[in-house]
């Protein structure tokens, strides 16, 4: 059977009926790796010594280790990672780098040359508590950017997601007092964060313990393209972007923000500056800034981003009392010259207060300028 119909076939199954195939005769088990390497693309890991088995195994393959592009460190069923093995700690609770299984990971990534993408989920939510017996979340973060810095590995994007698994929600968070500043300053975690094109943070709750490592983290990035932040809350958020707005930052051409707060308009202002030359992409959903300056902020948009092509406002708060939502009401009524809704544009609505009202636009398109005028002049506060 010719490969080309093997592999039209394969591409049909699911991972088991697969699995089931390759094993019937050695052409078929041939005929199917590239398919079969297709599922290796993210390799999940929960730190247990059967799933560090299975990720040496398929980087000591020498055929798929090249198909790993994403390592995601996660346990789904209870959040807890390393249950089965021993985790040596030091008397101030920081986890101890190296030890065996630590030196394991590293040796495996040396091995899997495609992966550069790197993800930790996490929902167990008393850190504070974790002894010898399992890691937390912060411990994970920790593991993986000591092997970063011990193998300078090209890091391609970084995903550190806090408080959800299985549409379950928790209290859970970064705990900075895990986290040491100074590993960040590593010659050989610099080296391999310098290739970082995409930093995805969504932190559930309270952030206060790990601003000064999140700011660092975020700084030594020096080439990064995109940068996600999602915060699920507002507490410490003021704090995070007043450290922001003074430092150094790299020169983004996607931001994404969501759920977070401004301590002012001047600190905004300030923040959104560090991206003036480079921005492209901006998002913007559920930021709390006073009233009046969303009006003077979004008067201001272009003449802060001359090279944005996109822009996406959705649920912006206003002052807190009364709770206020910026909407955009009349927008529809912004004509072409040929009398038709201007293109480009898309939009987003809310039951606010028993109203249906338009509380969200997106644009892309050419023609930035003008929108930006139209959003602006739209704005109203409900």
């Amino acid at each position: 059977m010719p490969t080309e119909v093997i592999e039209m076939v394969a591409g049909f199954l699911e991972y088991k009926s697969l699995c089931s195939l390759r094993l019937t005769c050695k052409l078929f088990y041939e005929g199917t790796l590239h398919c079969f390497g297709a599922f290796l693309a993210t390799v999940s890991i929960d730190f247990s010594s059967s799933s560090l088995q299975k990720l040496k195994a398929i980087s000591d393959h020498q055929y798929l280790n090249r198909y790993v592009q994403c390592l995601s460190i996660v346990n789904e069923a209870h959040g807890k990672l390393g249950l089965d093995l021993r985790w040596d700690r030091a008397p101030s609770g920081y986890l101890i780098v190296p030890q065996r299984p630590v030196e394991i990971l590293r040796d495996t990534l040396a091995l899997l040359i495609n992966c550069r993408s790197f993800e930790v989920h996490h929902v167990y939510l008393l850190e504070h508590q974790y002894t010898s017996n399992f890691l937390g979340g912060s411990d994970a973060i920790r593991i993986l950017l000591y092997t970063i810095s011990e193998t300078a590995l090209p890091v391609k994007s970084l995903t550190f997601e806090r408080g959800v698994a299985r549409g379950w929600r928790s209290d859970s968070r970064i705990n900075g007092e895990r986290l040491n500043v100074q590993d960040l300053r590593n010659p050989g975690l610099l080296a391999g964060l310098s290739h970082l094109q995409s930093l995805t943070l969504n932190y559930q709750k309270e952030l206060e313990s790990s601003i000064d490592w999140t700011c660092e983290l975020i700084r030594v990035a020096a080439n990064l393209a995109r940068l996600t932040a999602r915060f699920n809350g507002y507490q410490s958020t003021p704090l995070l972007f007043d450290r922001l707005s003074s430092t150094t930052l790299p020169p983004v051409q996607e931001l994404v923000l969501e759920s977070c707060e401004l301590s002012s308009l001047e600190v905004f202002i300030a923040f959104l500056r560090h991206f003036h030359s480079s921005l492209r992409i901006l998002s913007l959903t559920r930021i709390r800034l006073s009233t009046n300056g969303w009006f003077l902020i979004l008067q201001k948009l272009r003449g802060l981003f001359p090279f944005l092509s996109s822009i996406k406002l959705n649920h912006l708060r206003g002052d807190k009392r009364p709770d206020t939502l910026i909407s955009f009401p009349d927008i529809h009524k912004h004509k072409t010259i040929s009398g038709e809704v201007k293109p480009g544009f898309s939009y987003y609505y809310k039951t606010w207060r028993g109203k249906r009202s338009l509380v969200g636009v997106r644009y892309n398109g050419s023609d930035m300028g003008t929108a930006l005028r139209i959003v602006a002049s739209s704005a109203r506060a409900c």
